[in-house]
């Protein structure tokens, strides 16, 4: 994974199958999952699927032994930074949550209005067959006024990240 240590606004994007960056069990339960990597310190989940109920969410169980969709979903949350999931209403809803198990480490749920999560998913698969010629990554400007832009530019700045990530992304506090 590239990253810069010092800030920079024009950071690197990754994309990737879920399954092969968070747990080759994920397309099991969840098909349909991408990540997208910001610069090597903050990693979001895109996941078709996670509950509201039971609320707050549990800490999974067993790492290594989730049988369900739910039990994936909730993984993958407690495993990351960031979950954008489809949600029931038309505008995106932000949620905050802290497992009392691991209370250093917040994560923060986009639940975003199912047209809107389907126009992001269908890009993260556009862009994800281009060849990348001879490169791992793209920039954020390279991607435009795209609906991944949109994502770092507008929604990833009112999530919970350290302060650390929030400098060498520069965004603000």
């Amino acid at each position: 994974m590239i990253m810069k240590e010092y800030p920079e606004p024009n950071y690197f994007v990754t994309l990737a199958a879920a399954e092969g960056s968070i747990d080759p069990k994920i397309g099991e339960f969840l098909p349909g999952s991408y990540t997208i990597g910001v610069n090597g310190l903050v990693e979001i989940a895109v996941i078709p699927w996670l509950p509201r109920s039971p609320w707050p969410p549990p800490w999974p169980q067993g790492w290594d032994s989730f049988t369900n969709r739910d039990e994936a979903a909730w993984y993958t949350l407690a495993s990351g930074n960031v979950v954008v999931t489809p949600g029931d209403r038309a505008l995106v809803e932000r949620e905050v949550v802290v497992f009392p198990e691991y209370s250093e480490k917040s994560h923060t749920i986009f639940r975003y209005p199912r047209a809107k999560y389907e126009g992001l998913v269908h890009e993260i698969e556009h862009l994800r067959q281009e060849p990348m010629h001879d490169r791992d990554a793209w920039r954020l400007n390279e991607l435009g006024e795209s609906a991944i832009a949109d994502l770092l530019r507008n929604t990833l700045p009112t999530a919970a990240l350290t302060d650390y990530a929030r400098a060498i992304l520069c965004l603000t506090p």
